[in-house]
C-alpha cells in the first residue's frame, strides 16, 4: 500500500520535485485522501466510488499485487485485473448517474477487444452523452460513423454536433471538414466551416488552426498566414509546407525565400512531398539557397516516389536536361509520364514533345518503367518509402493518448475538490 501512496505522488508529479519531510508530507496527503476516498465509496458516495475507479484506470494498479504494479496506464487488453477493478467501482458510480464514471467506464471497454465489449461501451458512452459529456458525444459519433446501419449516418452527424457544441476540438475540426465538403448529410457551407475551424484553432488544435489558414487562403492572405504560422510553430507538418508557400509566395505577408526554405526544410525533413517538390524548385533555381543541381533532383524524387505529380514533373525535367544527373531520355519519359497520368497538362505537353527525340525502343523502355513504377505504388503501403513523419496511429488515437495524459491532472483535481467538501 505504501508504494501505492508514493506511486500516486510521483505520478502527479509532486514527489519527483521534492525529498525528505516535504515529500513525506506528500504522502501523508495521499494516503488520507486514498482512505477517504474508498471509505466514501464504500458507503455509496458516487465521486468516491468514481475517483476509486479512477485508481485503478488512471493509475495501473493491479489488486493482486498492490506494492508493485505501478505506472502510466496502458491501452492492454490482455491486462485486466486493474481494468476489471475500475469497472466494478465505475459501474457502482454510473448507477447513480456519474457521467464521468460512465464515460471512463465505456472508454475501458471501447478499447477493448473482449466479445461484447464494444456494444457495452455504446450504453455507457450513451448515457454520458445525455448528460452532455463531450467525449462521450465524440465516441458515439466515432461508433456510428463506422456503422453501416442506414440511420447511422445521421446518428454520427447528430452526436457530432453535440460534441461541438459542447467544446470538443477535434469534433468541431470534423464538423467544419463536413460542411465544407457537404458531407454526411449536412448541407456544402463554407461559412459554417469557417466558423467551427475557428473554434478548434481558438483551442489551439495544430490541425484546425491549418484547417483554418486554408480557409482564409484568398479571403484574407494576412490571416491565413496567421493560423498557418500557428499551426506550424506546434510542429504541424503540413502547417510548416503552408507556412513556406505563403513565404514563398509573398502571400500576407512579405516574399522572403530563406524563411521559406527554412520552414519547407522542417516539413521535407519530416517526409511532406509538397514541401520536398518545393525545395527541388529552390536549389533548382537557387531561391533562399545556393543553386545545386544535384539536391535539387535529391528532393525531387523524394516527393516523386510519394506519387506527387509536381515532384516527378520536375525529376523529369532534371533527367531531360542533364541537370544534376546524366541526360536520359528515357527516364525522363519515365517521370513525365507519371505527372501527367497524375493529371498534369503542362507536363503532358513537354511529355509529347520529347517523343520526337526518341526511339521507339526506347519509347517502350520509358512507358514500361512507368506502369511498373505504378504497380509498385499501388501493391505497395507508402508509409514503407515516406520518411519518419507518416506516423501509422490514427489522428483519433493521438487525441485519445494526449486525454489520458490530462486523465491524471483531472483526477487530482477532483481528489482535491472531493477532500474540500469532506
Amino acid at each position: 500500500m505504501r508504494t501505492l501512496l508514493v506511486a500516486l505522488v510521483a505520478f502527479q508529479s509532486l514527489s519527483l520535485a521534492v525529498s525528505g519531510a516535504e515529500a513525506q508530507s506528500k504522502i501523508s496527503e495521499a494516503e488520507t485522501a486514498i482512505k477517504a476516498i474508498l471509505l466514501a465509496a464504500e458507503k455509496g458516495n458516487a465521486e468516491a466510488q468514481y475517483l476509486a475507479g479512477a485508481l485503478f484506470d488512471v493509475l495501473v494498479v493491479k489488486p493482486s499485487n498492490f506494492d508493485t504494479a505501478m505506472g502510466r496506464r496502458k491501452l492492454d487488453p490482455s491486462d485486466v485485473s486493474g481494468r476489471l477493478e475500475a469497472m466494478k467501482w465505475y459501474r457502482k458510480a454510473a448507477q447513480q448517474n456519474h457521467a464521468e464514471a460512465e464515460y471512463r467506464a465505456g472508454f475501458i471497454l471501447f478499447v477493448s477487444n473482449e466479445p461484447g465489449d464494444k456494444a457495452e461501451s455504446v450504453r455507457f458512452f450513451a448515457k454520458a452523452a445525455d448528460q452532455e459529456h463531450a467525449e462521450a458525444q465524440w465516441h458515439l459519433a466515432i461508433w456510428y460513423e463506422r456503422g453501416t446501419d442506414p440511420k447511422a449516418s445521421h446518428e454520427h452527424t447528430k452526436w457530432l454536433l453535440k460534441a461541438a457544441h459542447n467544446g470538443h476540438a477535434l469534433a468541431q475540426l470534423v464538423l467544419g471538414r463536413l460542411y465544407y465538403q457537404g458531407e454526411k448529410g449536412l448541407t456544402k457551407d463554407h461559412d459554417q466551416a469557417g466558423r467551427r475551424f475557428r473554434e478548434a484553432a481558438a483551442q489551439g488544435d495544430a490541425e484546425a488552426q491549418r484547417s483554418l489558414a486554408g480557409w482564409y487562403l484568398g479571403r484574407d492572405d494576412a490571416e491565413a498566414f496567421n493560423w498557418a504560422k500557428k499551426a506550424a510553430l506546434q510542429g504541424d507538418t503540413q502547417g510548416q509546407t503552408l507556412l513556406a508557400f505563403h513565404y514563398k509566395s509573398g502571400n500576407g505577408v512579405p516574399q522572403n525565400y530563406l524563411e521559406s526554405v527554412k520552414w519547407a526544410l522542417k516539413a521535407a525533413e519530416k517526409g511532406d512531398a509538397d514541401a520536398q517538390t518545393m525545395l527541388g524548385h529552390f536549389y533548382l533555381q537557387g531561391n533562399g539557397v545556393e543553386k545545386d543541381f544535384g539536391e535539387a533532383v535529391r528532393w525531387f524524387r523524394k516527393g516523386a516516389v510519394q506519387g506527387n505529380a509536381r515532384a516527378q514533373g520536375g525529376l523529369g525535367a532534371c533527367y531531360y536536361h542533364g541537370d544534376g544527373v546524366p541526360q536520359d531520355f528515357v527516364a525522363a519519359y519515365m517521370w513525365f509520364n507519371l505527372a501527367a497520368a497524375a493529371g498534369d497538362k503542362v507536363i503532358r505537353s513537354v511529355r509529347d514533345g520529347l517523343l520526337e527525340r526518341m526511339s521507339p525502343a526506347q519509347i517502350t523502355e520509358g512507358q514500361k518503367r512507368a506502369s511498373e513504377f505504378q504497380a509498385q505504388v499501388e501493391s505497395t503501403d507508402l508509409n514503407s518509402i515516406r520518411l519518419s513523419y507518416v506516423d501509422p496511429q490514427s489522428r483519433e488515437f493521438q487525441a485519445r493518448t494526449k486525454r489520458e495524459a490530462t486523465a491524471a491532472e483531472k483526477f487530482e483535481v477532483r481528489v482535491k475538490a472531493f477532500m474540500t467538501e469532506l
